[in-house]
């Protein structure tokens, strides 16, 4: 039986597996340039290539515990509380990265991209629990928002490297 929702979800693990892949190369084309790979720089790396693969282990979840023939008011609170903790641990990590970096504090942009993150989370719990919205909506639109604000905070941080305001990248003040 074909989950609901299923071919959303699969384009959702595309799409952030090709996010992944182009802050990967945003990277490369940095170093080509004659740019070198500082500790920021590399723990902004792999924040955004392990968001971008978390998603997309959480989008294809669904579909693989569904295949254990589970009903799917079994399913959806199965994945929904595995994608918590696999979001909860990530952004836990990255949070804590991103502190022993940051000495000024955090921009406001990290802020508001941490808000919608832990927001993704706790949709997922809710979702995780048994509700009257239960399913495939409520966690769509988690791994979404997860999606969404990843690549929002990706592009604000590229955009920041361009400002002429003559801080290094070394500033996580700027996002």
């Amino acid at each position: 039986m074909e989950l609901p929702g299923a071919e959303y979800l699969y384009n959702l693990s595309i799409l952030a597996v090709t996010f992944a892949t182009v802050s990967a190369l945003v990277t490369v084309v940095r170093q080509i340039s004659g740019g070198s790979l500082t500790k920021v720089d590399i723990h902004l790396l792999t924040t955004f290539l392990s968001a971008g693969f978390a998603i997309s282990i959480a989008a294809i979840l669904p579909s693989l515990v569904n295949l254990f023939g589970l009903t799917l008011q079994v399913v959806w609170p199965v994945v929904s509380g595995m994608a918590a903790v696999l979001f909860a641990v990530l952004i836990a990590r990255i949070q804590r990265e991103r502190r022993m970096f940051a000495a000024m504090g955090l921009a406001p942009v990290s802020i508001v991209a941490f808000g919608g993150l832990w927001i993704s989370v706790v949709i997922l719990v809710i979702n995780a629990a048994p509700t009257p919205i239960q399913g495939i909506a409520p966690y769509a639109a988690a791994i979404t928002l997860s999606l969404a604000t990843v690549m929002w905070s990706f592009v604000h941080r590229i955009a920041s490297l361009s400002r002429g305001d003559g801080r290094g990248d070394w500033d996580l003040s700027r996002g």
